[in-house]
């Protein structure tokens, strides 16, 4: 699931209960955002976020990150939420409009 802020995405993907934070490797790039559940015996382990597609938009490689959590209600499972910064240029002209909407993670989404 995502949530949308004006300037953060939040995606939220569930995980076994268990996992701990050296069993998850992501990557941010500019344009894409990787995370992997790395068990053992498997090295590359399984495609959470799929590093491979593109984003909507540019992001903050700087200000995004990941937090693994307990959700409410003792579900038997973790989740790990990847916070996006959404990266912007300011405008040369001050009466520019800025688009600060995604309307999802990826060009494929559906809109919500």
């Amino acid at each position: 699931s995502w949530r949308e802020e004006q300037f953060e995405i939040d995606i939220t993907v569930p995980v076994p209960a268990g996992t701990r934070g050296k069993d998850l490797k992501f990557k941010a790039t500019p344009s894409s955002v990787e995370l992997r559940l790395v068990t053992d015996g498997d090295e590359n382990g399984k495609i959470l976020l799929d590093g491979k597609r593109k984003l909507r938009g540019k992001i903050c490689v700087d200000g995004t990150y990941w937090a693994i959590s307990d959700p409410d209600g003792g579900d038997s499972g973790r989740l790990v939420t990847v916070t996006v910064e959404k990266f912007f240029i300011e405008p040369e002209n001050e009466m520019d409009v800025i688009e600060y909407d995604w309307f999802g993670v990826y060009p494929d989404d559906e809109e919500e």
